[in-house]
């Protein structure tokens, strides 16, 4: 399943990499709830693809690139120091991109498929062509709080074990990530709560919301009043 995170048409171009830098590190933070929504759950991600939105085929300055993929809890980055260490992400892919074409999703196939167990995902690119050539711009969305961050320098090359101070953002990249169909082994998680709060009186016609907890639930059975057994629904597939 092909699971898409951020619309629209505007564009930037730090995220994935700045082009127009000799040397890229970047890390981008993905929420669950995102994925969730977008249809996809844990299971196996074997592709990756950024909307390249313009800049032609010349990137023979940005084309090597090294990938890494994280389970993560962390939700934004708090300050320009604040990156996801090493030992937490996993090499997915490493070598020169297929031709990007302007105006279409540059798809990249993971050399190591990687386990989403369903916490949010943190992507991070390190591009190591030198040379610079100030051609990419990437579709992206704004995420509402600092879920991007970045380095880039014309000379130092970011070691991802021990990267540099760099620099926040909310605008972050598109992504699509295909997702290898899941099979749960263990049951799902328990439902989240959205409304009304835990333990909170409910009044008549009052709208209940909850959300996944993670796990890969297909459909929700709602229990109600206190006799044995108590009236429920059963086979809920929406969240409301």
């Amino acid at each position: 399943v092909d699971v898409q995170i951020g619309l629209g048409e505007t564009t930037n171009l730090d995220f994935p990499i700045n082009s127009c830098y000799g040397f890229n590190y970047s890390q981008q933070i993905y929420l669950q709830d995102e994925l969730n929504d977008a249809g996809g759950g844990p299971g196996l991600i074997t592709k990756i693809r950024f909307f390249y939105a313009s800049g032609g085929t010349i990137f023979s300055e940005w084309k090597s690139w090294t990938i890494y993929l994280g389970n993560t809890t962390k939700a934004s980055f708090f300050n320009s120091s604040n990156w996801v260490p090493a030992d937490q992400l996993t090499q997915v892919f490493s070598g020169d991109l297929p031709t990007p074409v302007a105006g279409t999703w540059l798809e990249i196939t993971l050399q190591t498929p990687f386990n989403y167990t369903g916490d949010n995902i943190v992507v991070a690119v390190n591009e190591t062509s030198p040379g610079y050539s100030c051609t990419a711009a990437w579709r992206s969305f704004n995420s509402g709080s600092n879920r991007g961050i970045y380095y880039y320098d014309d000379i130092n090359n970011p070691d991802p074990a021990n990267p540099p101070s760099g620099y926040l953002n909310s605008v972050i990249a598109q992504i699509q990530f295909d997702m290898a169909a899941y099979i749960p082994v263990n049951p799902p998680n328990c439902a989240q709560v959205i409304s009304p709060l835990n333990n909170q009186t409910v009044l008549l016609d009052q709208t209940l919301s909850w959300k996944s907890g993670g796990g890969a639930p297909t459909s929700y059975d709602i229990y109600f009043g206190t006799s044995n057994p108590p009236e429920f629904i059963q086979n809920q597939s929406e969240t409301t």
